[in-house]
């Protein structure tokens, strides 16, 4: 899973803009996380790797994808033991 060079997520509202995590997943489709707002970006290609359109899911919608992907997106944003410190007081 390595971020492509030109894919980022809006959500910054400002640059600089959070670059995408490629996700693996069978097919054609390619499949792009962001860390910082969990949306992920669905690119839906030709056999011949061109893209036809991009859908985004929000956060909440890890249902509607192919369960490769949403399992990889749980794994990537559920919190790491060294991270729940940082909530603490």
């Amino acid at each position: 899973m390595t971020p492509p060079a030109d894919a980022y997520c809006d959500c910054a509202g400002a640059p600089p803009w959070p670059p995408l995590l490629r996700l693996s997943a069978p097919g054609p489709d390619r499949y792009y996380l962001c860390r910082r707002c969990g949306r992920v970006r669905k690119e839906l290609c030709r056999p011949d790797g061109t893209i036809q359109a991009v859908l985004y899911y929000e956060r909440d919608r890890a249902e509607a994808l192919p369960p490769a992907v949403a399992g990889q997106v749980q794994q990537v944003l559920q919190p790491r033991p060294e991270q729940l410190r940082l909530f603490e007081e």
